[in-house]
């Protein structure tokens, strides 16, 4: 497919350095790669997490790969599965691809008995999302590191990004992102200009009614009663990690173009929500336009991906990873001229 400009694969490179970071020595850094796999059927381990001690991180991908630029001085990196032992790998020398194969700690259990549209599975989750969303509830500030990687029509790059943020959250939402250093890589001829997603999702609240454009999750509905009206839920499956149980609970939005659907990871011990999944693959209602984008051109359809991974200490909780895609179809009135773009985004917060 052609594109409606000829992309050139030079690129422009942006950095900004703000004051307080002069005379800073930065250490060197190295990338390391990997995938992530189940060590019994081979399989990849879809969105793992893989972390330093010194909190840098990032999540695998579908297939289960995945890539981090980590310090020079960093002697080993921790990858965890839901349902899977925390493995820890120790960096050598001159090797730069791990080949990972995490052990299963699944035990399929009985503890909830359930059927489809169960009250007590509707109540269960209802129960989750309030006490996750208490839980969110504290002010508090965030490092950040953000990576953001956009394609048109998957093979042409249009945007690379690596930023850092002072953060501020509250009521499970985030207020400020606060820039300060990073950098930008884009073609030197494009009509695309960045999503700025930071601005996107500052006030957007996960765990409260409707505060924007986006869609509908069940993280915002007030009672079990509305959980049932507005989507179709399942158990998915149980596990045993670390001594306590954890459901998966697929949910699917009854409105599938407007609502996300998608799934919850909650550990039974404090009713709390560990991991999210929501995604819509073609909204009706687009909430926002690309900038800088041709004359005559449109967004013709929008597909969203998110997932939250959060960490709980007790009675609170912090976000730790956050992954958001999105897929947009652009074009005119002819369907030749339409192309995909695709803006992949990652954000690890710590040093909460």
């Amino acid at each position: 497919m052609k594109l409606p400009i000829r992309i050139s694969y030079l690129f422009g490179c942006l950095m900004f350095v703000f004051s307080n970071l002069a005379g800073q020595v930065m250490p060197a850094t190295i990338t390391i790669q990997g995938k992530i796999t189940d060590k019994d059927t081979a399989k990849p381990l879809s969105f793992a997490s893989v972390a330093t001690n010194n909190n840098e991180g990032t999540i695998a991908n579908e297939a289960g790969y995945f890539s981090l630029d980590i310090a020079s001085d960093i002697t080993y990196f921790i990858v965890n599965y839901v349902g899977y032992k925390t493995d820890t790998i120790a960096i050598r020398e001159r090797i730069f691809f791990y080949n990972i194969q995490l052990e299963s700690q699944n035990i399929n259990l009985s503890e909830i008995t359930v059927k489809l549209f169960d009250k007590k599975l509707n109540s269960f989750f209802y129960s989750a999302v309030q006490q996750t969303a208490a839980a969110l509830q504290k002010p508090t500030a965030a490092k950040t590191f953000r990576r953001t990687f956009s394609t048109i029509d998957e093979d042409n790059p249009a945007e690379y990004l690596e930023a850092f943020y002072n953060t501020e959250f509250e009521n499970g939402s985030i207020n400020n992102f606060v820039l300060k250093n990073g950098r930008v890589g884009v073609p030197v001829r494009t009509h695309i200009l960045s999503l700025d997603i930071t601005k996107m999702l500052e006030g957007h609240q996960f765990f409260l009614p409707k505060q924007s454009n986006f869609p509908d999750s069940p993280l915002s509905v007030q009672s079990s009663k509305q959980l049932r009206k507005k989507y179709y839920t399942r158990l998915t499956n149980q596990y045993v990690v670390e001594g306590d149980t954890l459901s998966a609970i697929e949910f699917i939005a009854n409105n599938a173009t407007d609502d996300f659907s998608g799934q919850v990871f909650i550990r039974h011990s404090n009713k709390m929500i560990e991991k999210i999944r929501l995604f819509v693959d073609s909204l009706t209602h687009i909430p926002f336009k690309i900038v800088g984008n041709l004359e005559g051109n449109h967004i013709k359809k929008l597909g969203i991906n998110w997932e939250l991974t959060l960490q709980s200490n007790g009675h609170s909780a912090n976000i730790q990873f956050a992954n958001f895609q999105f897929d947009f179809i652009i074009g005119g009135e002819n369907e030749e001229t339409n192309y995909a773009f695709c803006s992949r985004n990652k954000f690890l917060f710590y040093d909460y």
